[in-house]
């Protein structure tokens, strides 16, 4: 659903920015995903597996994967937290209309 809204979305200003928490062992794996899935935003791993004590964990306070986050891209605050593909395509159409 992430890939329908970001082809929707994408060209009136919404970004998507995907972290994994996987492991090194399994980059090869992550990446082969996010190719066969068309996931061409940007995406970054922190490699830390899920630990509690991952720095994104923390900076973001997740509590569990996976987890959505609508951030406002200019003050950084967060709008609306693990929310459903159809009510953030309605947040988004409000939010981005022209």
């Amino acid at each position: 659903k992430l890939v329908e809204l970001y082809a929707k979305y994408h060209d009136k200003g919404l970004e998507i920015y995907g972290m994994s928490a996987d492991t090194k062992g399994r980059y090869e794996l992550w990446k082969s995903c996010l190719a066969e899935k068309n996931m061409t935003w940007v995406n970054v791993c922190d490699f830390s597996g899920g630990r509690k004590d991952s720095k994104a964990r923390y900076d973001y306070a997740l509590d569990a994967y996976p987890c959505t986050l609508l951030i406002e891209g200019q003050t950084g605050v967060i709008i609306a937290r693990d929310k459903g593909p159809d009510e953030l395509d309605a947040m988004l159409a409000e939010l981005l209309q022209d």
